[in-house]
């Protein structure tokens, strides 16, 4: 895995394109509904067991990386 040295955000290659800005993933869910952090939350806790994952947040969606990106969750109203 690979990571940008500004950003930190796991990469699938080195120099791969990206949002390269430092988001929180918290931030994601400021102002939605409890239900969706809790479903959000049970999905990170089983995803990060599996080995060699990347978990990182752009400005609008939680990534998911292992060799490549493998899921994209953008959180609605």
């Amino acid at each position: 895995m690979h990571y940008c040295p500004k950003c930190q955000r796991p990469l699938a290659r080195p120099n791969a394109w990206h949002y390269c800005a430092e988001v929180n993933i918290d931030d994601l869910f400021e102002g939605k509904a409890p239900e969706l952090v809790l479903i959000f939350d049970r999905l990170l806790e089983q995803i990060v067991q599996w080995d060699e994952v990347g978990v990182s947040a752009s400005k609008n969606c939680g990534i998911f990386i292992h060799k490549q990106t493998f899921l994209i969750l953008r959180p609605m109203k």
